[in-house]
């Protein structure tokens, strides 16, 4: 394990103005400790944690850059502390911290910020997370002074930029750690990797059987993917039939007799006497009542014996194997 970020701003936080280390059980101190955590897939891809403190005036007072790779000189490890004191002991004043996880390349992965007060005598905490859903999501420079008071930070449910003001609460009340992400299966359609398997969204298997995968539409019947988890995949899913062209192989069958025919895969070389060989191409009715002459491999089946025996344009012929087919002349 790293050090924790409070040791590495002892000596520097307390001269500069807020930021100090300080005893979580020290009665009557006027302190918040604010805690950087992140979820699976954001801390699994940072390598460096930036941390800022800005005072009542939008002044940075601390400003510290570490390495989260283990072994690196002075690397730190998540769930980073940073525990911060009132100037000259003034519990009136505001102060914002700001939070930001650099990835491999050293740009920003994940920003987080909290905008909070003191309570006077009173030590708190504030949990701040680096939520998977705001990876890569820009708030802009986080500059009151510069900006009129302009600070924003991501909310995770929507992943828009919102106020960063947090509560403190007592020592102890806030969660130990940030919630877990959902898993896949809760959001099947949002572009991103929940959680952290390298497959996004219908590509995940933990997708099967969500409504946003079922393979109806254009988009989900050309994109080389399995969305729905049948292993059939675009237009050789009997489900995309309702979009692909007709007569496009489907279905998984032996023969390879699947043929789109309307919002159906049908059987065009074996069973299917509306649909023999081709689409919509029926075999006729058979005169004693008894339905339609059978589809074989493509071609119908019927009885030279009785009439109408074949489709208009075909002739009964018998075949070497003693059957008879409906062929052309």
């Amino acid at each position: 394990m790293g050090r924790s970020m409070s040791l590495l701003a002892r000596g520097v936080a307390s001269v500069l103005l807020l930021a100090a280390c300080g005893s979580d059980d020290a009665a009557g101190v006027t302190e918040v400790i604010v805690r950087f955590d992140a979820q699976p897939c954001t801390a699994a891809s940072a390598r460096a944690a930036r941390v800022r403190v800005l005072d009542n005036d939008g002044a940075v007072v601390l400003d510290l850059e570490r390495s989260l790779v283990p072994g690196a000189p002075d690397a730190v490890s998540l769930p980073l502390r940073v525990p911060v004191l009132p100037r000259d002991g003034d519990a009136t004043r505001r102060f914002i911290v700001e939070g930001v996880l650099l990835d491999e390349a050293g740009a920003p992965l994940a920003t987080t910020r909290v905008s909070s007060h003191f309570v006077a005598g009173r030590a708190g905490e504030i949990l701040a997370c680096f939520m998977d859903a705001c990876a890569r999501v820009d708030c802009g420079r986080c500059d009151p002074a510069a900006d009129a008071g302009a600070c924003a930070t991501c909310e995770p449910a929507t992943a828009v930029c919102t106020s960063p003001v947090a509560e403190p609460v007592s020592l102890g009340s806030a969660p130990a750690a940030c919630p877990a992400p959902p898993a896949e299966s809760s959001a099947c359609n949002d572009g991103r990797d929940q959680d952290c398997d390298g497959l996004v969204d219908c590509s995940d298997p933990d997708c099967c059987g969500d409504a946003a995968c079922a393979e109806t539409t254009m988009a989900r019947c050309a994109n080389g993917i399995d969305d729905d988890c049948d292993a059939l995949s675009d237009c050789r899913d009997p489900d995309c039939c309702a979009v692909c062209p007709q007569e496009t192989p489907c279905g998984a069958y032996p023969n390879d007799g699947g043929r789109c025919c309307g919002s159906e895969c049908r059987n065009v070389l074996t069973t299917d006497p509306a649909n023999c060989g081709t689409c919509d191409f029926a075999c006729a009715d058979r005169p004693d009542g008894r339905g339609q002459f059978r589809c074989w491999d493509g071609a119908c089946g019927c009885n030279p014996t009785l009439a109408p025996r074949c489709p208009e344009g075909r002739t009964c012929q018998t075949q070497p194997d003693g059957g008879s087919l409906c062929v052309l002349p």
